[in-house]
């Protein structure tokens, strides 16, 4: 799932057929977090040197999505593996819980 230049939120249809409803619900909250914040005018893809985990936006996002989740008492337990994104090592998997607040469990 991806948020565009235009706005547009691109879900594929194959998350959106096979994955977890919740898992595809706070991906859509986190994608319009970054509509929001584009549309406030701020940077959302910064310089690469900072890391995903780090980037603000994408803090803001997560944290609105845990939030929304935290709402509907979706468990800690869920969180932890929908926030478990492949491409990042464990340090940083570690740090974006701990930057959400998500217990590492």
């Amino acid at each position: 799932m991806v948020e565009t230049r235009r706005d547009v939120i691109v879900v594929s249809r194959s998350h959106f057929a096979n994955s977890p409803r919740m898992d595809v619900y706070l991906d859509i909250v986190h994608e319009f977090m970054h509509i929001l914040q584009r549309k406030q005018g701020r940077e959302i893809w910064p310089h690469r040197r900072i890391a995903y985990v780090d980037r603000p936006t994408e803090l803001e996002a997560y944290a609105y999505s845990v939030a929304e989740a935290r709402r509907l008492d979706v468990p800690d337990s869920y969180l932890r593996e929908y926030l478990r994104i492949p491409w990042i090592k464990k340090a940083e998997y570690l740090r974006l819980l701990r930057n959400v607040g998500v217990t590492p469990g």
